[in-house]
């Protein structure tokens, strides 16, 4: 992803995230950073994205999933 998963989702808040669409359907569920897990040697393992409550409310169906991005 190159970064950016770690964009500003909007000018006037400090959310950092990405959106997903899919090709099957043409929804797009915006997912928000809500944990970052860091290894043994201090170094960031993977973030951890949750959907946001507009997405939750305009696609119920995205409730309960979560993003992990590896850092690699």
């Amino acid at each position: 992803m190159e970064n950016r998963h770690l964009q500003r989702m909007y000018d006037d808040a400090c959310d950092v995230g990405f959106s997903m669409k899919s090709s099957k359907t043409g929804r797009v569920v915006v997912y928000v950073l809500v944990d970052t897990v860091i290894d043994d040697d201090d170094g960031i393992q993977y973030w951890i994205f949750e959907p946001t409550a507009e997405s939750v409310r305009k696609h119920p169906e995205c409730v309960g999933t979560k993003v992990k991005v590896f850092n690699d």
